[in-house]
């Protein structure tokens, strides 16, 4: 809400005739118009700029002894960061028992490879989070 109020003002100042700056001289009325601009793209830019990185903070860590990309531990096992021990071990359990390979036997070999590699992010994931408690 707050961005499009920004750029509603900052539109509005720049097509006005009252400016700090009048548009008449050319060059010089522009420089307030170029710089309210400049400021909004500065806001705009800066605040993308650190949604990207929150994203990548979180994003998938490498192993570098296999080449992997693994995802957030606690992403993968659907829990928050502050989640108790108990709370951990109740979403490996039910995550492990929806991706055993045993259970999506019947679907067919394409769904047996995926669930497969799920389990498997499922116990890295856990033995992960196991071995910082």
């Amino acid at each position: 809400m707050i961005n499009i109020i920004l750029v509603i003002l900052a539109v509005l100042y720049v097509l006005s005739p009252y400016d700090i700056l009048p548009d008449m001289l050319v060059g010089w009325g522009w420089l307030d118009d170029l710089a309210i601009l400049g400021f909004l793209w500065r806001y705009f830019y800066l605040k993308k700029r650190k949604k990207y990185a929150y994203q990548q903070q979180y994003r998938k860590t490498e192993y570098a002894d296999r080449g992997e990309t693994l995802k957030d531990p606690y992403t993968i096992l659907e829990v928050d960061r502050n989640a108790t021990a108990e709370e951990i071990k109740k979403a490996y359990r039910r995550l492990v028992n929806k991706y055993h390979p045993d259970k999506v036997v019947h679907l067919g070999e394409e769904f047996k490879k995926l669930a497969e590699k799920h389990f498997k992010e499922v116990q890295e994931a856990y033995q992960k989070i196991k071995d910082r408690l």
